[in-house]
């Protein structure tokens, strides 16, 4: 909970008059973040002194250098009024370690700077507080912990920054739009072998369906960027939506900078290939449109869990829930059906048992309507059966996108490829060959967004440059793989002498000769993506590049390049773990930058968006795409029966 009032300002503690802080004309405007018209960006550097000065960050090998509008933001910690103390914090009555605790503070929006301070202001006019002093776990003076965190992951960023001209990097915009305020909000998230950084976020409600701004925003990212972005280290931008403006964006971005590709996240087309599935095939619309009834019916009064737990015998434990929701919200509707297939016993033993009959939910209009559906209409589990099997495939693929463990099976650049079509044969063989009039649906509307929207060059060039699938029995290179490698190879590769090195070179790889007929019996033993290496002791990252192409690819430099720079870039967009913490972007756009609260939400935002994704890198982490628990207003729960 926010120790700050609906608008902005610090409260003040009941305690002491109140006080306000005058700013100085030349204080006001210090330490900005950069808007996108540039104007208070120019205001902030005439003003900032433009001396530099050397950090040196506790538990890091080297000096972060930061511009004195980082140092600024310890300053101002200190000129900050203090608010009043929620008494949430009670939550630290325990007394975690120190960092634990400001880390706990900073993720329940409770600014670290200021705890400390206000209770001993407490304790000096006799107060004893919501807790008592001694109860109130220590949180070192004026923010230091989260400065210090701050200025470390400062440093985490600017050391991955290092390689992003070596190895490529993507650009994601990961934007959205806030339905309380229309708003549209971008993260801008920098994403290389070594792992994804949060760098800034921005306001672009000005530039929707405006082609010159949102090149005017991204050609800032470019050109201002303090961590040394340039358009040389992006070879892919990766936009939030497949919206016509922003293909056109996409078109004037690819003719100033010939060597970028504009490829749509995989995520959001899987997620809409799973939208298009439930709104536009007749039939599973009403499947699930049926299927509703059964679970609103269910969670209507908890007696009726409770009846349908009572059916299973055991089977069903007092944490099972019939609907399965989902962190990426389109495969909801799929996950709840193929839990009610699972369910179907049970379902069918309550709606038949006596309990069920002498209740008034069974003598209910409602009651009855779902006892016919579940008990006499066979089709409807046909229809669920074949829903589920046409789909399933499409879940489990969005589920490997988003894993960020170190897999070589996992859907990397050299993989989406083939992955696309082992889930569309899936689906066939699921459903069975002789349904064509049940799986060619699901295949149009896959084949259709992936032609419109997915499909790019760069993954034809990545099935091709993976070891392990192009020296395998069932490797095929139809025109379109061919054309995706030769327009990749045209694209990244500037110099026409090294173009033509690379597709000699090619020749070589195919006929594996040389070091390629050794690693012809290895490819199955080492990883043909990006892998990475971490010192057991120290959080310091060492690129190992293409582990295959490394070991033998040594007799084709241009083409070895090529390849790991290909493999080591990303097919995923802003996937599910890096959306996190809007609600703090919101607040720190609609937020003054003359504000006290303003310079805290920026480190706050840093802070727990980089500490995140560092996790996600360093952890291996397993994505599950099903949520813990059913939203309470959901139309899967609530509504009519």
């Amino acid at each position: 909970m926010d120790c700050r009032d609906d608008h902005g300002k610090a409260k003040q503690l009941s305690e002491e008059p109140s006080r306000k802080r005058a700013y100085s004309s030349t204080e006001k405007g210090k330490g900005k973040m950069l808007d996108t018209n540039g104007n208070n960006y120019k205001q902030a550097k005439q003003q900032q002194n433009p001396a530099v000065s050397g950090v040196q960050c506790q538990g890091n090998s080297e000096p972060l250098i930061i511009s004195s509008s980082s140092s600024m933001l310890q300053q101002q910690q200190t000129q900050r009024p203090l608010p009043a103390v929620n008494s949430s914090i009670s939550s630290c009555r325990m007394a975690p370690p120190e960092r634990q605790c400001t880390q706990q503070l900073s993720e329940n929006n409770l600014n670290p700077n200021v705890v400390r301070e206000s209770y001993q202001e407490l304790a000096n006019t006799g107060s004893r507080g919501p807790l008592h002093q001694s109860d109130v776990a220590t949180v070192r003076g004026r923010g230091e912990i989260l400065c210090e965190e701050y200025l470390s992951l400062r440093a985490w960023v600017q050391r991955t920054s290092y390689y992003w001209d070596i190895v490529k990097c993507s650009l994601i915009l990961d934007g959205w739009t806030e339905e309380m305020t229309g708003r549209t909000y971008l993260n801008v998230i920098i994403d290389c072998p070594l792992g994804a950084v949060y760098l800034k976020s921005i306001d672009v409600t000005f530039a929707v369906n405006d082609v010159e701004a949102m090149m005017s925003v991204i050609e800032r990212l470019f050109h201002e960027s303090e961590f040394g972005l340039r358009p040389e280290c992006v070879l892919q931008v990766i936009p939030f939506s497949a919206s016509p403006w922003l293909d056109a964006v996409g078109e004037r971005l690819k003719e100033k900078y010939p060597w970028m590709f504009w490829s749509v996240s995989a995520t959001y087309c899987l997620s809409l290939m799973l939208e298009r599935v439930a709104s536009t095939i007749t039939w599973v619309r009403q499947t699930i449109t049926q299927a509703k009834m059964v679970t609103r019916l269910i969670y209507s009064d908890p007696r009726i869990l409770d009846l349908l737990r009572k059916a299973s015998n055991g089977e069903i434990d007092q944490n099972s829930n019939l609907v399965k929701p989902a962190k990426i919200k389109e495969a909801t509707p799929f996950l709840t059906l193929e839990n009610m297939l699972l369910w179907r016993k049970q379902l069918e033993n309550m709606l038949m048992s006596r309990e069920w009959n002498d209740s008034s939910f069974g003598s209910s209009l409602g009651g009855i309507r779902v006892a016919e559906l579940v008990l006499r209409d066979r089709t409807f589990w046909t229809r669920i059966s074949l829903s589920v099997k046409g789909t399933m495939p499409i879940v489990n693929l969005l589920g490997l996108i988003n894993d960020g463990n170190i897999d070589v099976d996992k859907p990397q650049m050299g993989n989406l490829y083939e992955r696309m079509d082992k889930m569309k044969e899936k689906i066939r063989g699921d459903i069975g060959i002789k349904n064509s009039n049940k799986f060619m649906p699901f295949w149009v509307i896959i084949d259709q967004i992936w032609n419109d929207m997915l499909h790019s060059p760069l993954h034809a060039a990545g099935y091709y440059l993976n070891p392990k699938l192009f020296y395998s029995n069932n490797f095929f290179a139809d025109e379109e793989v061919k054309d995706g490698i030769r327009d990749t190879i045209q694209k990244i590769v500037a110099d026409a002498q090294a173009q033509t090195a690379i597709m000699s070179q090619l020749d070589t790889y195919y006929d594996a000769e040389g070091d390629f007929k050794i690693g012809l019996f290895e490819r199955h033993n080492v990883s043909p993506v990006v892998t990475l290496r971490r010192h057991a002791l120290h959080d310091v990252v060492y690129i190992d590049a293409v582990e295959w192409w490394r070991r033998y690819g040594n007799q084709c430099k241009e083409l070895q390049d090529f390849a790991i720079i290909v493999l080591g870039i990303s097919c995923n967009g802003a996937p599910t773990p890096h959306k996190f913490g809007r609600e703090d972007v919101g607040r720190l756009l609609s937020t003054s930058e003359t504000d006290p609260s303003h310079l805290w939400l920026v480190q706050k935002c840093f802070v727990s968006y980089n500490r995140h994704l560092r996790e996600l890198t360093t952890s291996g982490f397993k994505f599950n795409i099903e949520a813990d628990e059913p939203h309470p207003v959901d139309d899967w729960i609530v509504g009519y029966y």
